[in-house]
């Protein structure tokens, strides 16, 4: 409101510099009546801001200032701007390896859109061949200890015999166990490791997969 008063005054300054020049026609009566219009565009201007202000204060009186509709919009694009924010920040609903992206830097995207695949690099089991000598003893529930080739046999994993499969490996004449990871020190990626299975006093070395467990 304040700058529509400024406005008026200047518009009414203009003008009545401009009267004296007009009666001894020194301006057209055009460039008058422009100044004369531009004053009452100025004070209708003036009136319509002191009409909005009356109307505001009176749609305020005595309203709490949390309840107040400007500050309730300004709260809301707040909480709009807060949401969008976070929904450019994609977490991953557990804890694994990137696989198949499909996405680049700077790619819009939808709700839809698939973005990759997450391989879980936790609760992972290995699957191990023996041959017929060296599963006499085995049995479901089993606990093992396992090491791997990478880390050597400083870092050994705990596990459990989870599964026997009878299906024998036709060229190798080996037997499929599936055996639980439960704990160790460091992570394992799902490919291929040559592990070294211990149960008691006996050693194995086979070639398994380390797999998740969706």
């Amino acid at each position: 409101m304040r700058c529509k008063k400024i406005a008026l005054a200047k518009a009414q300054s203009d003008y009545n510099r401009r009267v004296p020049l007009g009666n001894a026609n020194l301006i057209g009566r055009e460039e008058l009546q422009h100044a004369r219009d531009a004053v009452t565009s100025a004070q209708a201007q003036l009136d319509v801001a002191i009409q909005q202000y009356n109307a505001n204060q009176a749609m305020i009186l005595g309203t709490k200032l949390e309840d107040q509709p400007a500050v309730q919009q300004a709260a809301t694009e707040v909480r709009n701007a807060w949401l969008a924010l976070e929904r450019t920040r994609i977490v991953s609903p557990m804890t694994g390896y990137v696989s198949r992206r499909a996405v680049q830097p700077g790619a819009q995207i939808s709700p839809t859109t698939p973005l990759m695949a997450v391989v879980p690099a936790t609760n992972m089991w290995v699957d191990a061949n023996f041959k017929e000598t060296q599963i006499a003893n085995m049995r479901i529930g089993q606990p093992v200890t396992i090491t791997t080739d990478i880390y050597g046999d400083d870092v050994k994993y705990t596990g459990k015999v989870v599964g026997l499969d009878m299906g024998q490996v036709a060229r190798s004449h080996c037997f499929r166990r599936k055996m639980r990871l439960v704990t160790g020190s460091k992570s394992f990626s799902v490919c291929l490791f040559v592990l070294n299975w211990t149960r008691n006093s006996s050693s194995n070395t086979r070639c398994v997969s380390v797999c998740p467990r969706w």
